[in-house]
């Protein structure tokens, strides 16, 4: 089993330092927070300033419906008979439809998402 990416806001453990002041927190991925910028752009910031800001999604409801595909993507991978390079295949196909602008840089956050799922099959 996977561990989760994502955490919602007020679940798991948090990443150390406070979230951005003054802007929505929609959760974490344990090290950085997940929030949306003014201009409605998810972003993944590091409290420790660390980690570069990367980009996420254009909209929150954009990064839901990503979500949405790594559920189904995670489910499938916990399968037994799962097949495990289409359902990480199906989750790129399904970012890419969603908001294509995720996957546009190799550091942006659902593109080092992927890294670590590939990293993990078998």
């Amino acid at each position: 089993m996977l561990s989760p990416f994502f955490w919602p806001a007020g679940t798991g453990k948090a990443p150390a330092g406070e979230p951005p002041a003054d802007l929505e927190v929609l959760g974490h991925d344990g090290t950085t927070y997940l929030v949306v910028m003014a201009d409605r752009r998810v972003l993944s910031v590091d409290p420790a300033s660390a980690l570069a800001t990367r980009f996420v999604n254009s909209t929150a409801g954009q990064f839901s419906a990503g979500l949405d595909a790594l559920a189904t993507c995670l489910a499938e991978l916990d399968r037994p008979d799962g097949d495990a390079l289409r359902a990480v295949g199906a989750l790129r196909h399904d970012l890419n439809r969603i908001n294509i602008l995720a996957l546009g840089n190799r550091k942006n956050w659902w593109a080092v998402l992927l890294d670590h799922l590939e990293g993990a099959l078998p």
